[in-house]
Formats: structure tokens, C-alpha cells, sequence
């Protein structure tokens, strides 16, 4: 557009009318041919010097609108996805299970203790037995009990029953605090991130994995668990929308019917076979009824439907003087690793500390 301060020529067939559009002065002169042509030819020049201005801002605009999209195309070229990242996410995404992100420190020794406490997490466990531990521990040489590696809890039913809601209802990942600036925004004040199952961000958290490790597993549980069972409701929610409309309606029936208690034990077993065929998506609801359960029978009977339908642990070895036995284990946490026997500082107790795969 030609702006107010620039002269308008107005030809009638009877005059040529000069009006400054900032002003009211007018100047009427009489019909002249070469008054006329200067007039026609004022105008056009007008009209295409506004249409060059306009196209040279169009163009200018367009220019920088492709320049900030190139940047932004080279800064995500530069700073790809971890591999153990998005295959995290898309393990979230199948799922519909929430995301903890764990961010590993760059300091080493911080590194070593949140790896002792990871493991910690993932390690085979037993119960106290008091006359058997106390001879075993006075009658065997001590450089066979450095190698017994399962670990002794006091309630080993609790600590199993939490790490099985734990991984039903959510997926850990190790990061790194400079990927994880990259990829979430992450301050050096985060220690946690919590993630929605679409891969959005939702809850920050300032503290991190500590040595206790049965306070570890509780605080994890209760991020995944949320305020009022909030975070869970929305798992299950999102695992269960992940269904067709012809598995939802044959999930509802056959829960219903377990529920029940009048199938027949070959009807919960057909039933219960149905309900494996669509896990884990309908592990969430599982435990989301087994968390608000007010009665035993009810409690116990979800449990015993959580076992059955839960995905199988991996098995890894544990030595229990010198003898090599499988063992079901919680699943490594994506962006981990054992720790190789040959490492120098895999010795004493076969290193009770997970690597990190980006840090090697």
C-alpha cells in the first residue's frame, strides 16, 4: 500500500484533481493533453514502485522464515536421538507405560553411585534365613561370599511385588544431563524426569536416587503411582485407548467374568490366555483395580491375574558358592549395561554397578 504522504493524482474528464491525503489543500487545474499523460504516468510509476515494496518485504520475510527453519534443521541434525532413547519412547509408545528418566551426572563418582543404585533395582533377591546365613557366613572362606550376588532383603515379597507395579506401569532410561538439555530442556537442578507416554514431558524432580535403595524403589513407585493415584489413572487410560474396539469389548468381558468368580477353571483359563494376548496394554488396569482393591479375596485375586499375565524377566547367573544359577531378574534400564567381568574395577562382588552404554 502507498502510504498517506504520498500524492494521489485524481483524473476526471474535466480536470485533473492534485489531494495530499495527510491534507485537505486542493488544486484544480483545467484539461490539459500533456498534464493528462504526466498524470497517467505519475500514477503508474506510483503503483509499481508500491508493488516492489511489497514484493521485496514478502520476499525478505520468506527469506528469514527459510533461514530459522534451516538453523533449526541443523541444530536437530547436529544433536540426533540417543539409539537407547527412542527405542525407550517407542517402548512407551507400544505400551502406553510412563517414562522415568534418570539423568546421569557427569562427575564420575556421582555416575558410580547412581549405577550401584541401579543395580540395586535390577538384582536378584532372597529372604534371611538365620541358621543357614549365620553358618554360611562363619563356615565359608570370604572370597566365596564376595561372589554370592543376590542380595537379602527383609520383606523380599514387598520389594518383588513394588518392582513388578513398577516396570508394569513404567519405562526407565538412563540419560545423559547434556541430552537430556538437548531433548527435554533439562536444567542442572533435574535429577528425574517423568515423561508422558507420548514422549512429553510432565513432572520435573530436583532429587535423585539415593543409597537406600528400598527408599529408591519406593519414591519411584510412588512418581509412577502419583497424587491420589492421579499418574496411574492416566497410564492405564492412555495403555488401554491403544486397544481396538473389538479387544476392549473382549478385555471388559472376560475381566468381568474372572471378577466373578463363576468360570469354571477352564473358562479362567481361556479367559486369562484372551487377556495375555493384549499385554502389556492391560497390565495398567490390572494394577490401577489391584492399588484400589479394598478386599482380600479381590486383592488376592488380581494378583494372582497380575502374575499370570505379566511379561517374562530375563534370567541372568548368580553364584552361590561358585555355583552358577539362572535367575528371573527386573529388565536393565535403557542406556545401561552389566558390567564386564574383565573390567579392572569389576572386582570385589562382580562390581555391583551398572554401566552407562554412552559413557564407555
Amino acid at each position: 500500500m502507498v502510504r498517506s504522504n504520498l500524492a494521489t493524482i485524481v483524473i476526471d474528464l474535466t480536470s485533473t484533481r492534485v489531494a495530499t491525503l495527510g491534507g485537505s489543500a486542493r488544486a484544480n487545474t483545467m484539461i490539459d493533453p500533456r498534464m493528462r499523460l504526466r498524470a497517467a504516468v505519475a500514477s503508474v510509476a506510483l503503483t509499481i514502485l508500491a508493488m516492489t515494496a511489497q514484493s521485496c518485504g514478502g520476499n525478505a520475510s520468506d527469506q528469514r522464515r527459510n533461514t530459522a527453519a534451516q538453523e533449526n534443521t541443523v541444530t536437530s541434525a547436529a544433536t540426533p536421538t540417543p539409539p537407547h532413547l527412542s527405542a525407550a519412547l517407542a517402548d512407551m509408545q507400544e505400551t502406553g507405560r510412563a517414562g522415568i528418566v534418570l539423568l546421569v551426572p557427569d562427575d564420575p563418582a556421582a555416575q558410580a553411585r547412581l549405577g550401584s543404585a541401579l543395580y540395586a533395582l535390577t538384582e536378584s533377591i532372597r529372604g534371611r534365613v538365620p541358621l543357614f546365613d549365620d553358618a554360611l557366613s562363619r563356615y565359608t572362606p570370604k572370597k566365596y561370599l564376595e561372589h554370592d550376588t543376590k542380595t537379602i532383603r527383609a520383606d523380599p515379597s514387598r520389594w518383588t511385588y513394588q518392582t513388578e507395579i513398577l516396570h508394569a506401569l513404567s519405562v526407565l532410561v538412563a540419560l545423559r544431563t547434556g541430552d537430556a538439555r538437548t531433548q527435554f530442556k533439562a536444567t542442572d537442578e533435574d535429577a528425574i524426569l517423568v515423561l508422558h507416554a507420548d514422549g512429553t514431558l510432565a513432572s520435573r524432580h530436583r532429587t535423585g536416587l539415593i543409597a537406600d535403595d528400598e527408599a529408591n524403589l519406593a519414591r519411584l513407585l510412588d512418581l509412577v503411582r502419583g497424587q491420589d493415584l492421579r499418574t496411574i489413572r492416566g497410564i492405564a487410560k492412555a495403555a488401554m485407548a491403544r486397544l481396538t474396539s473389538d479387544q476392549r469389548a473382549r478385555f471388559e468381558e472376560d475381566y468381568r467374568a474372572i471378577q466373578s468368580g463363576d468360570l469354571t477353571w477352564a473358562g479362567r483359563v481361556v479367559a486369562t490366555e484372551r487377556l495375555r494376548r493384549m499385554t502389556p496394554l492391560v497390565l495398567p488396569q490390572i494394577v490401577l483395580d489391584l492399588e484400589t482393591a479394598r478386599t482380600k479375596p479381590c486383592k488376592a485375586l488380581l494378583r494372582r491375574l497380575h502374575l499370570n499375565l505379566r511379561t517374562p524377566w530375563p534370567k541372568r547367573k548368580y553364584t552361590m558358592l561358585e555355583i552358577a544359577l539362572p535367575s528371573e531378574v527386573p529388565p536393565l534400564p535403557y542406556g545401561t549395561r552389566m558390567p564386564d567381568p574383565d573390567d579392572e574395577d569389576a572386582a570385589p562382588a562382580y562390581s555391583r554397578r551398572l554401566r552407562f552404554v554412552e559413557l564407555r
